[in-house]
C-alpha cells in the first residue's frame, strides 16, 4: 500500500485527525511506524499482554475474541479498516489487552 493511501486511513482516526496531510507525510517519512501483515485467524495480542503499541487498521477485519473456560470462542468486538486498536490502552496505567 503506497504511503498516500495509508495517510488517507490514518488521517480520519480521532488521534491524527487533525493534521495536515503535509504533517503526517513528515511523521511517515520519519520513519516512526511499522506496518505488519497478518494471515486470517493469526493471533495478534493475547489477553492480559501489555499494549505498548497504538495499531491502525490499513486493510481487512480484526475480531477481538475470548475463549470461555468450556473452549468457546465468543466475539467481543469486530475492528475495521480505520479503526484504532490499543489507542485506549497505550497511555493507561491498566495497558493490557
Amino acid at each position: 500500500m503506497k504511503t498516500e493511501n495509508i495517510i488517507e486511513i490514518v488521517k480520519h482516526t480521532d488521534l491524527f485527525g487533525e493534521l495536515s496531510f503535509k504533517q503526517l507525510l513528515k511523521l511517515f517519512r520519519e520513519g516512526l511506524y511499522t506496518i505488519s501483515q497478518y494471515k486470517k485467524n493469526n493471533i495478534i495480542y493475547m489477553q492480559n499482554e501489555k499494549c505498548n503499541t497504538m495499531d491502525v487498521i490499513l486493510e481487512g477485519e480484526l475480531a477481538v475474541q475470548k475463549i470461555d473456560e468450556n473452549g468457546g470462542i465468543l466475539t467481543i468486538s469486530t475492528f475495521f479498516a480505520g479503526d484504532v486498536i490499543g489507542g485506549n490502552l497505550i497511555f493507561s496505567h491498566r495497558n493490557t489487552f
